[in-house]
């Protein structure tokens, strides 16, 4: 199956959740956020308080433009200090020369998530170039522009933009998948992404004991979640707790597993993975509650790369 057409059954399957009376109404809101976010080109919006450098920004950012699964655009001037206005905004690309006090206290009113996305690009120029850098605490990046330089730095950050974009689509397919396969609708006449061996799910349970006994403790703890009542911040809460006692559980089967069986690279990752979720409990909240059911797809595969002989 080519990537196109499982793009296009994993689409059905999640249209399928949303109109199935046998899903939970929280796997079907999931289901529809999923869709909004496949649907929906991602949102990359350059800003900053000079115009005519905004303008040269974007101009620079021709390859970013370029991807049909991003839109990129262009507001000028400064946003209001409001919450809201940064609502539908994926990645902001905020262009200044020093990050004016002004500026810092508009985008202190971004959520914490779209700053952690997003880069500042400072321009410098003779003017700016003895000024210190700005904070880059309330930035994923900062960047520093010359006139000189400027063509092959925005090249490059085109390119970086556009790999945290496809692993950004990618972790979301990977929780559609989840999705899909945890709420195990009956099949019908289209074709499933959930059943098709294309999708990058791994070789299937059975290729040794200790992947089996893993594959198991995973399953019961998707199964146990599927018939929690729970919604919003609860749920959250319930899924990042289980993430955490499951790699616990794991971490346990790796460690009593015999010599050799487990590589060390395969140990590291449980290790990282387990690092990850456990500053994504101290975060809490939806979206990090969907980060760790990411990072723990993710260590599924690298498991079975690793365990299946």
């Amino acid at each position: 199956m080519s990537a196109k057409d499982r793009h296009k059954a994993l689409l059905h399957d999640l249209k399928r959740i949303t109109h199935s009376a046998q899903v939970t109404p929280q796997q079907r809101d999931v289901a529809l956020n999923l869709l909004r976010r496949f649907e929906t080109p991602i949102a990359v919006v350059v800003i900053g308080p000079d115009a005519t450098a905004n303008e040269s920004i974007v101009s620079g950012l021709n390859g970013l433009a370029a991807d049909p699964s991003v839109r990129l655009s262009l507001r000028d001037g400064l946003p209001p200090a409001r919450a809201d206005w940064f609502a539908d905004i994926d990645i902001v690309i905020w262009c200044s020369p020093a990050f004016a006090p002004m500026e810092e206290e508009i985008w202190a009113h971004a959520p914490e998530a779209l700053q952690d996305r997003s880069v500042l690009i400072r321009l410098e120029d003779a003017a700016t170039v003895s000024k210190p850098n700005p904070a880059t605490a309330l930035f994923d990046e900062v960047v520093t522009v010359s006139l000189a330089q400027q063509d092959d730095i925005l090249t490059q950050l085109s390119k970086k933009l556009l790999r945290r974009v496809q692993t950004g689509l990618r972790a979301d397919a990977d929780n559609a998948a989840f999705l899909i396969e945890a709420c195990a609708l009956p099949e019908d006449n289209e074709p499933s992404l959930a059943d098709d061996g294309a999708a990058d799910k791994g070789p299937e349970v059975g290729h040794g004991p200790l992947l089996t006994q893993i594959e198991t403790m995973m399953a019961g703890h998707a199964a146990a979640l599927k018939t929690m009542e729970l919604d919003g911040d609860a749920l959250a809460a319930r899924v990042l707790s289980s993430c955490e006692t499951l790699l616990q559980e794991v971490a346990v089967v790796i460690e009593t597993a015999p010599t050799g069986l487990v590589p060390d690279p395969l140990r590291q990752d449980l290790e990282d993975a387990s690092d990850s979720i456990l500053l994504m409990s101290l975060e809490g909240g939806v979206e990090a509650a969907t980060d760790a059911i990411s990072t723990l797809i993710q260590l599924r595969k690298e498991m079975h790369l690793g365990l299946a002989a």
